[in-house]
């Protein structure tokens, strides 16, 4: 059978499905921040690929991601506190973007570890992944803009898989770009807006 929630209870419930609504500006500086590195990072990878220059990635790719994680680390545990405190917004969110990580793991595995497909593939599913991801986290937080974003990486998916070679990394990059930064950047300027507006 179903439980009955009291009032108080509904009401917390309703303040915590309204709160998770609405994108935090933490939570949005580190979209911003990881979109960025992921750019830096796939540029470079096309820039070693397109150039032929005697370089392992793995030097591009290894630092650069022990920085984010480190960094995302202590923003978390100097700024971030208080996403733990809204369980329903926490859980959600993570096992969205969670859910995508494993699957994109899954895929360059099997594309670069299994050779089962060209690596130049792998941008065109992960888009499809990420376009995924940001239509589920719309159920959450339901602005237009995420939902434009995923129809985005999922028609950039069409193109990327058109676009089957090295210069597939540089259109991936520039669909990190438009679809994760920019946005992001948006919502900032967005949500301060409406705090100086509400401050006034």
């Amino acid at each position: 059978m179903y439980q009955v929630l009291d009032k108080p209870e509904m009401t917390e419930v309703k303040m915590a499905l309204e709160y998770e609504k609405k994108v935090t500006p933490q939570r949005l500086i580190l979209f911003m921040f990881w979109g960025l590195i992921l750019v830096k990072c796939i540029m470079a990878e096309w820039a070693i690929n397109y150039y032929s220059m005697p370089i392992n990635s793995i030097y591009v790719w290894l630092p650069t991601l022990i920085f984010g994680f480190i960094a995302t680390w202590v923003y978390f545990e100097s700024i971030v506190k208080g996403f733990m405190t809204q369980p329903l917004v926490g859980r959600y969110v993570a096992k969205i973007w969670a859910g995508c990580a494993v699957a994109i793991t899954i895929v360059g595995i099997v594309g670069t570890g299994l050779n089962a497909f060209s690596i130049f593939l792998l941008p065109a599913f992960f888009s499809i992944i990420i376009g995924l991801g940001y239509f589920c986290y719309s159920a959450v937080d339901q602005r237009l803009i995420f939902k434009y974003c995923a129809g985005v990486w999922w028609i950039g998916s069409v193109g990327l898989f058109y676009c089957s070679n090295v210069n597939s990394f540089f259109w991936f990059s520039i669909l990190i770009f438009c679809n994760q930064v920019v946005p992001s950047i948006y919502l900032l300027v967005l949500n301060n807006k409406i705090v100086f507006r509400s401050a006034d």
